[in-house]
Parts: structure tokens; C-alpha cells; sequence
């Protein structure tokens, strides 16, 4: 099933502005651009990273050497958490699953409720669930370490909306 849950796994201790985790565990060895990786990092602004320890929150279109490298964006903006824990994460043993559940922008505006969910065989699926406005000032995509090869799928654009998904 690829239903969409809710708060699911463990909260990350992640709050506040243009903040980055501690490596996670992924569970499993994900291939993305021709290397592996068994942990990622969550950014506050929308995105993960296997390697970096930026947190830009100024998005452009990928690639772009002002993302950050080994880039996944569901939806790289500014956002700020508060004092309010936003990402979840967990393995169901098949799939390794991050969840920002009612992440707010910066300035006014969201929240915003998705996913991203890895496999094993390199898929990457970003989910949509409640994504309130303003949609058209992030970027949706991949980059890899280099931020010379990568892919856009939205740039400043209104292209999400609620129950999307987005496969890799």
C-alpha cells in the first residue's frame, strides 16, 4: 500500500530556522548517482541530504551549486519550525519513509504535509497530502554531489497540490 500516514515512526528532535538533523539511519544501502548511502540529513527548508551540511533556504532550480549536494527537494523553501518537531521518520522494512507533517513557511503561508519515501532499488516517490498556499516559490527535484547533474520537476511554479505524486 502507498497510502499516505501520518506521524508516522519517530519525531526528529528538528526545530526551528534553516536547521539540519543528525544523520538518520536509512536502514538499507540507497543508490543515487552511482554512490550509496545508509544515512540522510533532513533540512528545516524542504529538503534531505546524504553529504551536506548546508541549509539553504533560498532554492533555485537544480542543478545548482546554491542547493546543497546529494540533493533530494520535495519542496525546497524557507520554512520555519518553532519550537514544534516537524519530521518523522521511519523503515517499515521495505521502504524508508520521511514525513514533514504541517511544516510552516517563513514568512506566512503553508503548512505543508509530505513525503518522501526511498526503496531499496533507487526509487525515490515524493507524496503530497495537504499543501496550502503559497505553492509557487519552491523547487521540486534531485542533485547530485558535483550540483552539476540533476533534475527539476517545478521551479517557482504552482504545480503541487493535494494527493500528488511525484516518482524517481
Amino acid at each position: 500500500s502507498h497510502r499516505f500516514r501520518l506521524e508516522v515512526g519517530e519525531a526528529l528532535s528538528l526545530t526551528g530556522d534553516d536547521a539540519l538533523s543528525a544523520p538518520v539511519n536509512i536502514g538499507f544501502s540507497f543508490p543515487f548517482y552511482g554512490n550509496s548511502f545508509s544515512s540522510l540529513k533532513v533540512c528545516t527548508n524542504g529538503f534531505l541530504t546524504f553529504t551536506d551540511t548546508g541549509t539553504p533556504y533560498s532554492n533555485s532550480p537544480l542543478p545548482s551549486t546554491s542547493g546543497a549536494q546529494n540533493m533530494l527537494a520535495p519542496f525546497w523553501d524557507d520554512y520555519d519550525f518553532g519550537t514544534t518537531p516537524r519530521v518523522y521518520t521511519h523503515n517499515d522494512g521495505s521502504r524508508f519513509i520521511v514525513s514533514y507533517i504541517a511544516a510552516p513557511h517563513y514568512s506566512a503561508g503553508g503548512p505543508y504535509t509530505f513525503q518522501v519515501i526511498l526503496y531499496p532499488t533507487g526509487e525515490i516517490r515524493y507524496q503530497y497530502l495537504t499543501m496550502t498556499a503559497p505553492l509557487d516559490g519552491g523547487t521540486i527535484g534531485i542533485q547530485d554531489a558535483t550540483e552539476t547533474v540533476g533534475l527539476t520537476t517545478a521551479y517557482n511554479t504552482a504545480y503541487l497540490h493535494d494527493n500528488l505524486a511525484i516518482r524517481y
